[in-house]
């Protein structure tokens, strides 16, 4: 039996209780079926996750490496959406099974949680970065979010990419974009912190690669005074004590993921050093873990 994860649907993950105009036109441009899995195969997916090996994320030079071949595909296509990683957009079967509302169910569409990534960044736009006239982007990669945000019709804002892969640099560059080089685990970064000054500061799934290693990028973003942060990643602290959610917090572990960013701005908001404004787990995923839930916030 398909369903249809529609309006109200998309509403509860973002945690709104209706939809703007912007955003429910995303979500009528993108095929959103899906069907449930039955007892047996839930059970199934479940017992393989339990048993599931895997090895640590990649390291700075692989990860060059892959967007020098995004790169490459891109400049000979043209197509945008070459810049948009495998991992958002593979066909079956590495994409068909999805966590959803505590549960796996099977997608038509390869592209659904790139849609679903794609709202989530409209919704946040809209609702946190609209009165900046500035969004930084760390982590971008090949700036396939940089190009979502140009394309929202909300405001022309000025954006900027900053990664340290060269080749994705080179990219954000040549789509029109300010890039600068910028590593999260570098102490001291090359970038004065005053330049993100009163400006908004996007990271998605880009934190999830420094495991607990955030400091330092922490450091610097409190020594700049943004507008506003907003984080999209996966954050093991928001999982619940349950075995849908323990296999994807023991793959967060293995992986090596984000870990203790958030118990980190909770201290420092008790510190009166930054001020939390929302932190929401969206209950969506790739079939291994949730990726997609945020935290955002601004300066005491």
């Amino acid at each position: 039996m398909n369903l249809v994860l529609g309006p109200l649907g998309i509403a509860n993950l973002l945690g709104v209780r209706d939809l703007t105009p912007t955003v429910r036109q995303l979500v009528n441009k993108f095929d959103f079926t899906y069907e449930p899995l039955t007892t047996a195969e839930q059970s199934e997916v479940l017992r393989q996750e339990a048993t599931l090996i895997t090895t640590p994320h990649a390291d700075a030079k692989r990860w060059d490496a892959y967007w020098r071949d995004v790169k490459a595909q891109w400049e000979y296509s043209r197509d945008s959406k070459q810049l948009v990683p495998e991992f958002l957009r593979a066909p079956p079967p590495h994409m068909a099974e999805v966590r959803l509302f505590g549960e796996y169910i099977r997608t038509r569409s390869p592209e659904f949680v790139w849609s679903v990534q794609r709202i989530i960044l409209a919704h946040l736009a809209e609702r946190y970065l609209i009165d900046v006239p500035k969004i930084f982007e760390f982590g971008c990669g090949s700036g396939f979010n940089l190009v979502e945000l140009r394309n929202l019709p909300l405001r022309q804002w000025h954006l900027t990419g900053l990664d340290r892969s060269e080749a994705a640099v080179e990219i954000v560059e040549e789509l029109g974009f300010n890039a600068l080089h910028f590593d999260l685990l570098q102490d001291p970064q090359p970038c004065a912190p005053e330049l993100i000054a009163h400006a908004g500061v996007l990271t998605m799934g880009a934190l999830e690669q420094v495991g607990d290693r955030f400091e330092p990028f922490l450091r610097w973003l409190l020594k700049a005074h943004p507008a506003v942060c907003v984080h999209v990643e996966p954050f093991v602290e928001l999982y619940d004590k349950n075995a849908f959610d323990d296999v994807a917090a023991r793959y967060h572990h293995t992986r090596g993921y984000l870990e203790g960013f958030l118990p980190a701005l909770r201290e420092l908001e008790s510190q009166g050093k930054l001020s939390i404004i929302e932190v929401h787990r969206t209950n969506v995923g790739m079939r291994h873990n949730d990726g997609f839930s945020w935290v955002v916030w601004g300066p005491a």
